[in-house]
């Protein structure tokens, strides 16, 4: 056995864990430059070793990571554990090398196994740590957790009308909502709720809200009173916010909520593609999206929403 893989195994520190911080550190390029690493971004680190062709594989897998999260405040940083690498194998990996020639830092991080692979979030902070080869999805989703956390570009608010609606596939779209981890504002039809009892209360188990539309989806007699009754009776939930059939804007115990809307007109069906387009093409923090419940186009469309909004540091809230 090398010496250095004899040090790294002989050490008795354990390696970075979840709730550890790394603290800033000094080390050097491929290109003989001193980079100080400190805390202030989201980075994924990874001890390897050139030579490992446990490493070889994972290099495929982190410039795969990398191209995903590609435009995201997400660095990368390897570190050669014995101060070798190879220009096929930085080019492939997409990331930034740091040496440590002799590896005593490495054994004094504990580490004592290679590729060894930890998300650190801005504050310094691990967050997800692994040994051996990653799965790409893994190392993504730990990442974009980090992301999530501490660096929200802000909060946007999903919204469905004509809830529950007159289709059955009420249920495919809560599915898709818990499958992301999203919570949305549903305006209901008031006449509707009791009828629909099941899902209405599943909506409000899974921790999104129901507000008032209309008892019959006309804005010219709301009844927005009887709605809030049959709402709370059916679910338990205490409706404040109203939208009227027809209009974008939201109106709360104090007025108008006065948040931006975005309406892609998805009642209209023009296509998953183009509503989402629609939608991402205005996106920013704190707008409403206005959507509608038991358009299948706007199911379909759901997914890229999430994901791409999620890309740009943007987290999902329910309206209050």
């Amino acid at each position: 056995m090398i010496p250095l893989l004899a040090a790294l195994l002989l050490t008795q520190k354990a390696p970075p864990a979840p709730g550890d911080r790394l603290q800033p550190f000094l080390l050097r390029e491929s290109s003989g430059v001193a980079t100080k690493w400190k805390p202030g971004r989201t980075t994924i680190v990874t001890f390897c070793a050139f030579w490992c062709d446990t490493w070889k594989t994972q290099t495929t897998r982190l410039h795969t990571v990398a191209e995903s999260l590609n435009g995201l405040p997400i660095d990368f940083v390897g570190i050669s554990v014995d101060g070798r690498w190879t220009e096929l194998g930085l080019r492939k990996a997409g990331m930034k090398f740091l040496s440590d020639s002799g590896g005593a830092w490495t054994a004094s991080m504990g580490v004592n196994r290679v590729p060894y692979t930890f998300v650190v979030d801005t504050s310094g902070t691990v967050r997800w740590a692994t040994s051996g080869v990653i799965r790409s999805d893994d190392v993504e989703t730990a990442a974009r957790s980090a992301l999530n956390a501490t660096q929200s570009a802000g909060s946007i608010y999903l919204t469905f009308d004509d809830f529950p609606s007159l289709h059955s596939d009420d249920d495919a779209l809560l599915d898709v909502l818990r499958q992301h981890n999203v919570r949305a504002t549903f305006f209901c039809i008031g006449s509707r709720v009791a009828s629909h009892g099941a899902i209405t209360k599943r909506t409000v188990e899974e921790g999104n809200s129901l507000e008032v539309h209309a008892w019959q989806h006309d804005a010219s007699d709301p009844q927005i009173d009887r709605c809030k009754q049959a709402i709370l009776a059916t679910t338990g939930f205490h409706a404040d916010l109203y939208r009227a059939p027809g209009h974008e804007q939201i109106v709360g115990p104090h007025g108008n909520l006065g948040l931006s809307v975005i309406d892609p007109y998805d009642y209209q069906r023009p296509g998953a593609p183009e509503i989402a387009r629609r939608v991402l093409t205005h996106l920013q923090p704190g707008c409403v999206i206005q959507l509608h419940a038991g358009v299948g186009d706007t199911l379909k469309a759901l997914p890229e929403i999430i994901e791409q909004a999620r890309k740009r540091g943007l987290t999902f809230d329910v309206l209050k």
